[in-house]
């Protein structure tokens, strides 16, 4: 059985590394630091399919537990019984405790009232599965505090098996750390008891914040209320500034934010075309709920959402049959391209080791492929109905993670279009806020521990003790070139940023003298060559001119970004005229957007690349000595990529500093 566990030659083996699993029983690191490295896979599986986590799990080795965590360990493996080492760390200290109170075995043995959301999310806690916890409290808040076995909370669960992300992210969701389970221990007695130092201070943190929070308005005085406007200043007047902007505008003041532009908005930029108002970056609503930051904001100013188009159907096309897709044609390709988004989401919870889309499903994807060998249009349909997938993220398979990369969000609701641009929405919202505009930061200089200084390229310097960097994700990835920060930022954080991947959509608007298509809301066009596949929107039920949209993403984006204007528009009229022929009509106006090309954004909007993942969203939300703080759409895993995330997390980042004074 134990024939794979070497490394290298057998007889340079030490004849105790079969024993290696004792040695994690029994705590001893000094024999495992020693023999660890002879081993063929640090996940190896002895008796009855346990590892090495297992074997210190069930003996109650915390410190020999987190040391294999530290080394790599996968601590979701089930052994031959389906338990995991969390599984285990859990059910012995329950054990433990039955032991020590007898008197209370009857009652925590009861039947339990719960339902199935209950129950996931007691697994998600104590196994650290942070999405799938995410999306169940996302979808309901209620969740957050429910009861299980021994009268637990997922709180309760998390702090036992030491996940320090998913006891932050509990947390920031709101959960309660005073509650007591039927051994009469709340989770801050769990994290003291087990030498959960990390995750005893998180506590400590969220209970002191929480102590100046009043349904999240800040109770303050006028003193300190002046202080907060004087000692806090906000980089950027995008989406993540404005939001943070008017959360300090709710409590009475207006701390000073540094825009590089001359317009407020950031990526959410709308113009005028022709009299009607288009939107170059942020264009929807994505997941509208009551709970959405970006509804709450519309009912503060008194905005609408534009339906005019919403009663339009989407049209496929193709370069060789253009319009008339034979239905059975499209149907097969529909149901193949399905099968290939079935594979991904089964394998986003199977896979141990992260790896982009293209790689995790290219057996799957290369069977249907040669299935259809002589079919080639349904194997452009199929590639064409993927391609929505990775124009809706920004970026291609072959960046995308398999584990998260189609994990966008979790929040209920469609999307919704603001009447009048997004653009114009953000601009209204910033209004009454404090922005000093052409303010293009050089250097952030925190060394002073007493003073933040702000250096513009223009050469003026701005003085604070507590400051929101809220720039672009694209802005952060490539520093020092656009801004440097004194100290520079820690390893982890800079790898951190690179981690999260930096999409980019780019829109070609294209008026028109005479409209040439039928009333589709949008066109998806597959063509021969991959990558090209185009996405047309409709906007002439908005605009009422005959106005479409392309978008174009990633590689073919870049790759466009780089052409002049009058070849860009010469390829996409190419475009049209191979679906429409000679009904194409002259082209009366156009305008063309380059998002990477743009110093001020370098990029569109963040999506999850391989090897990010929540995770590394809520990580690189940890502020900096309390200092400075970080909002983006970049952070707001669970709307990550849009402008409502990036808004909330601004609100965010503002609360912690409220919660400082």
């Amino acid at each position: 059985m134990l024939q794979n566990l070497y490394k290298g030659s057998r007889n340079q083996q030490p004849k105790d590394l079969l024993n290696i699993w004792f040695y994690a029983e029994q705590g001893d690191l000094e024999k495992l630091e020693n023999l660890i490295g002879y081993m063929s896979d640090i996940n190896y599986q002895f008796f009855w399919g346990r590892t090495l986590f297992h074997y210190a799990s069930m003996s109650g080795q915390i410190k020999v537990g987190q040391w294999l965590i530290d080394k790599g360990i996968n601590t979701y493996i089930k052994d031959s019984y389906g338990w995991t080492g969390h599984n285990w760390i859990s059910n012995n200290l329950s054990a433990q405790l039955i032991k020590e109170n007898p008197g209370i075995q009857k009652n925590v043995l009861q039947k339990l009232q719960v339902n199935q959301d209950d129950l996931d999310l007691y697994d998600a806690s104590e196994l650290g599965y942070l999405q799938l916890a995410s999306i169940l409290v996302t979808q309901n808040k209620k969740l957050i505090d429910c009861r299980g076995a021994f009268g637990r909370t997922p709180l309760h669960l998390a702090v036992i098996c030491g996940h320090e992300t998913m006891c932050q992210f509990l947390l920031e969701q709101g959960a309660n750390p005073s509650l007591k389970d039927n051994f009469n221990l709340n989770p801050i007695q769990y994290a003291q008891k087990l030498n959960r130092k990390n995750i005893n201070a998180q506590i400590s943190k969220i209970i002191n914040q929480r102590k100046n929070l009043k349904d999240n308005v800040i109770q303050l005085n006028d003193n300190q209320l002046q202080q907060m406007q004087n000692e806090v200043i906000i980089l950027g007047a995008g989406a993540a500034g404005i939001g943070a902007g008017r959360s300090f505008l709710k409590i009475g003041i207006k701390p000073l934010i540094l825009e590089a532009q001359d317009i407020a908005g950031g990526r959410a930029r709308s113009e005028n075309f022709n009299g009607y108002t288009i939107d170059l970056g942020g264009q929807w609503i994505h997941s509208y709920n009551k709970n959405n930051s970006i509804y709450k904001l519309l009912q503060e100013l008194g905005g609408g959402l534009d339906y005019r188009g919403a009663k339009c159907q989407q049209q496929v096309a193709d370069e060789e049959l253009g319009l008339n897709i034979p239905p059975d044609i499209l149907q097969t390709a529909q149901f193949e391209a399905q099968n290939i988004h079935k594979q991904i989401i089964q394998l986003s919870n199977q896979i141990s080791e992260d790896m982009p889309i293209s790689k995790s499903i290219k057996n799957c994807y290369d069977q249907i492929m040669n299935k259809y060998k002589k079919s080639p249009c349904i194997q452009r349909l199929i590639n064409l109905l993927l391609y929505f997938n990775e124009q809706y993220e920004g970026a291609s398979f072959d960046k995308l993670s398999t584990k998260h990369g189609l994990f966008s969000g979790n929040e209920p609701g469609g999307d919704q279009v603001p009447l009048g641009g997004y653009g114009t929405l953000m601009q209204k919202a910033a209004q009454d806020l404090n922005i000093k505009y052409n303010q293009e930061v050089q250097e952030i200089d925190y060394q002073n521990e007493n003073s933040i200084a702000i250096k513009t390229k223009s050469g003026e310097v701005y003085q604070c003790k507590k400051l929101i960097v809220s720039l672009p994700l694209g802005i952060l990835q490539n520093m020092p070139e656009t801004v440097q920060f004194r100290p520079e930022l820690s390893a982890e954080r800079i790898q951190n940023l690179k981690l999260i991947g930096n999409g980019l959509m780019d829109k070609i608007f294209l008026r028109f003298e005479i409209k040439f298509w039928d009333d589709f809301h949008s066109l998806l066009v597959a063509f021969k060559r991959k990558g090209k596949d185009a996405f047309f929107l409709n906007l002439e039920p908005y605009s009422k001119q005959n106005i479409l949209c392309m978008f174009m993403v990633d590689n073919y984006a870049e790759e466009t970004e780089n052409l002049k204007d009058e070849q860009i528009i010469e390829r996409t009229l190419t475009s049209l005229r191979t679906i429409f022929g000679d009904k194409v009509s002259k082209l009366l106006e156009y305008k063309v957007t380059r998002w990477k090309q743009n110093k001020y954004s370098m990029g569109s909007y963040s999506h999850f690349a391989t090897g990010s993942s929540i995770q590394t969203c809520l990580k690189l939300s940890e502020s900096i000595q309390d200092r400075i703080f970080f909002a983006g759409e970049y952070l707001y895993f669970n709307n990550l990529g849009t402008v409502a995330g990036a808004y909330t997390s601004g609100q965010i980042a503002a609360q912690k500093i409220q919660s400082l004074f």
